[in-house]
């Protein structure tokens, strides 16, 4: 029930998605997908990948925990400190890898950094030889109601280049979604 109503939501934005993040993935040669936050998990709505990117398997429909992924601190931090803290504080935050953050303070001062500087970063949090950066789509009330992400392995490129090159491209997709939103 809730997964379809998570796609129930984000049909449009789905539908909006698709092509933006082709042609993400096909210029930055990595994963490109789209989330949503569900509860305690973000639900991947769309996602596009490049003959070279890193495939981690995720398709349409996939969740992952929201406090340890890029997409979901970037839709943890579009929601005020308070909330977020609450989410938090309900979900169970195991380790994934032995980089994976699961303190609450830990997490809530990563959010905190994606609200002043704009974007998420998780490095090998989810899984070894795995980085992604995300930010957030906004509507035109300034809502955040979805992020995107690229995705990276650790082997292909360290974080300064990550924020050189895909964060850039990250952004102008994200301008791409806001002329259409």
């Amino acid at each position: 029930m809730r997964l379809g109503s998570a796609f129930v939501v984000s049909d449009e934005l789905t539908r909006l998605a698709q092509p933006i993040l082709e042609m993400t993935a096909e210029r930055t040669k990595e994963s490109a997908s789209m989330a949503v936050l569900d509860a305690q998990d973000v639900v991947f709505v769309a996602r596009a990948t490049h003959r070279r990117s890193l495939s981690v398997g995720l398709s349409a429909g996939a969740r992952l925990p929201a406090y340890a992924s890029a997409t979901g601190r970037v839709l943890l931090a579009g929601h005020p400190q308070d909330w977020a803290l609450f989410i938090l504080n309900r979900m169970r935050r195991p380790a994934l890898t032995a980089k994976t953050l699961t303190k609450v303070t830990d997490v809530m001062r990563q959010i905190e950094l994606v609200r002043h500087q704009g974007y998420a970063l998780c490095d090998q949090e989810l899984e070894l030889g795995l980085r992604s950066i995300a930010v957030p789509v906004k509507n035109r009330q300034d809502q955040t109601i979805a992020a995107i992400s690229l995705s990276v392995a650790t082997s292909r490129m360290d974080i300064p280049t990550i924020l050189e090159k895909l964060l850039p491209e990250l952004e102008a997709a994200k301008q791409k979604f806001s002329a259409l939103i």
